[in-house]
């Protein structure tokens, strides 16, 4: 009776606490999903690492594209949950090693225990910026963000580089306040710790700086002490920042300075690969695209959802404005965080929605900052503020709920079409299919004569386009295991010709083959990928744990 009572009472935080439960359910729904398969290209990378580490002859993880500190605390935990398992008559099992499999869910179990922990983290640096209300509003857009339900479903580090970037933010919060050692300490560990998940984290240290330098200031021209020691002291104090910062780098990815070698080419190697001057497959659908807008119409859209963003793009430039007339410093380095997130990614040649995901929290602490403050800013109407509020809930819990149905309640989409191609078509069939793509995967077992075309090449090689060629005569069936080629050939006919014309034929029909499957899309589908999962977003918004799948059988009309 005093729970009803206290529901009736309080409306509206009764709705909040339900949305953001709703938003923890999901995040731990169904994290086994795409087993024993595992899709993911980064995953397996990482798992791969995790795998080949046994401590302590061998913690080379031979992978620097991220730093080692995840990686061996997924190993560490692995190793833990080995030795809970272990049998003692059986001491000859290797406790010390941990398999692919494990790596892969305890990587996924650690992203969405984070996921939720960034959700209390939000709630108190929204408070450090607003108040209670303002922390309550930005923690459910948080909790029914869609790119943080995906990401915690991803034994990927971008929840790991979301919760502490925002933990970073919230410290230099709590520092401009109250500029203690204590602070500074757990500011210089918590930016070693992010330079250990990825090295470009980098990016972050001269706010880190800039903040703990400013605040010393500040607290100089209150108390109207000037001198050469007392500046002297600010020196320091960020000398200590980068040394600890360092030395917390060194002990969590030691294979740094160890295998200097592996490290510098692999930092090479993703240099390249993000200035686009070292062309790779798999960055072929960024060709030509234009920097922030692209991300505005392709990425942004589906980890916020097109009404979020349209609001946020609308209220910036004007929090903005009145932060710096206000002089609200708060405010502005969380602005100054979301900006610092986003453009170090934007006019690189990589892309992707996950390179995002750690911009997302200050885009929510912005919005419910916005939204809490009525009398600042809806002074005509103070009704518009909750109308305003509890139609963005709707809209953002229609849209979470819409990828818990759509990719989180249903079979993984490959899976399903290889359920259906082994009921419908003969095992020895010959079928064609696309290499670089583990959707083909789950078709292996149940077919003999599978054979892979690099369509990647076909354009840059006319040797390819004689061999395609043989391969569409010789074969039954033509599998499309995701949009990963098709997209980017269908959008771009000018720099992908043949590859347009092949797609273009197949699609409508004139190769000489017909459709007769494709992966279903009923209205929460058409809701979460705003009508189109192959062509509304950035490619990986659904191509690893949602792809569309296409097969296509010859028909008698043959192409001239």
């Amino acid at each position: 009776m005093k729970v009803i009572k206290f529901f009736h009472k309080n409306v509206f935080l009764s709705i909040c606490l339900l949305l953001i439960v709703f938003g923890v359910f999901v995040r731990f729904y169904n994290l086994s999903w795409g087993s024993p398969y595992f899709f993911h290209p980064d995953e397996r990378n990482i798992a791969s690492s995790v795998s080949q580490i046994s401590f302590p002859n061998n913690m080379n993880p031979h992978f620097f594209a991220y730093g080692s500190f995840p990686i061996y605390t997924i190993y560490f935990l692995g190793v833990l949950q080995n030795l809970t398992t272990i049998n003692l008559f059986h001491l000859n099992i290797p406790f010390l090693r941990v398999s692919f499999e494990n790596a892969i869910i305890i990587g996924r179990v650690i992203s969405s225990l984070f996921s939720i922990i960034l959700l209390f983290l939000l709630f108190k640096t929204g408070k450090i910026v607003g108040n209670t209300k303002s922390a309550l509003i930005g923690t459910v857009f948080a909790s029914l963000s869609v790119g943080f339900i995906q990401y915690a479903h991803f034994a990927t580090f971008e929840i790991w580089l979301s919760l502490f970037t925002l933990l970073l933010l919230n410290l230099l919060l709590k520092y401009g306040k109250t500029p203690t050692l204590k602070i500074l300490i757990y500011i210089s560990a918590v930016t070693g710790i992010l330079v250990s998940i990825k090295i470009s984290s980098l990016i972050l240290l001269p706010i880190s700086i800039f903040v703990i330098c400013a605040s010393e200031i500040f607290k100089l021209k209150v108390k109207r002490k000037y001198s050469f020691l007392a500046f002297e002291k600010i020196v320091l104090r960020a000398v200590v920042t980068i040394t600890i910062a360092l030395i917390i780098v060194f002990i969590t990815s030691p294979y740094f300075w160890f295998d200097t070698k592996e490290f510098l080419g692999s930092i090479r190697y993703e240099t390249n690969v993000a200035l686009g001057t070292l062309p790779v497959f798999y960055t072929q659908g960024f060709i030509d695209s234009m920097p922030v807008v692209y991300q505005l119409l392709k990425v942004y859209p589906f980890i916020l959802n097109p009404f979020i963003l349209v609001f946020f793009i609308a209220i910036l430039p004007f929090i903005i404005l009145k932060a710096i007339k206000n002089r609200n410093w708060q405010i502005l380095i969380v602005v100054l965080f979301f900006l610092t997130t986003f453009f170090s990614q934007a006019f690189l040649y990589v892309k992707w929605i996950r390179y995002y995901i750690p911009s997302l929290a200050f885009v929510y602490i912005i919005i419910g900052f916005y939204l809490a403050n009525p009398h600042y800013y809806f002074r005509k109407n103070k009704n518009i503020q909750n109308y305003l509020i509890y139609l963005l809930f709707v809209i953002c819990f229609v849209f979470a709920f819409s990828f818990y149905k759509t990719v989180l309640l249903q079979n993984f989409t490959t899976v399903d079409a290889a359920i259906w191609a082994r009921k419908n078509i003969s095992g020895s069939s010959k079928i064609l299919s696309e290499v670089y793509d583990m959707g083909i995967v789950p078709f292996n077992s149940n077919f003999s004569s599978i054979t892979l075309f690099n369509f990647y090449d076909l354009d840059v090689n006319d040797i390819k386009s004689t061999e395609l060629k043989i391969l569409t005569e010789n074969s039954k069936y033509i599998i499309i295991p995701s949009q990963r080629i098709l997209k980017d050939r269908i959008e771009k006919p000018k720099i992908f010709p043949k590859g347009y014309i092949f797609y273009s034929k197949l699609l409508n029909g004139t190769l000489g083959f017909k459709k007769i499957y494709e992966t279903p899309c009923d209205v929460f589908c058409k809701i979460l990928y705003l009508n189109s999962p192959t062509y509304s977003f950035e490619q990986t918004a659904n191509v690893f744990d949602r792809p569309t799948v296409l097969i296509f059988e010859r028909s008698e009309k043959r192409a001239e």
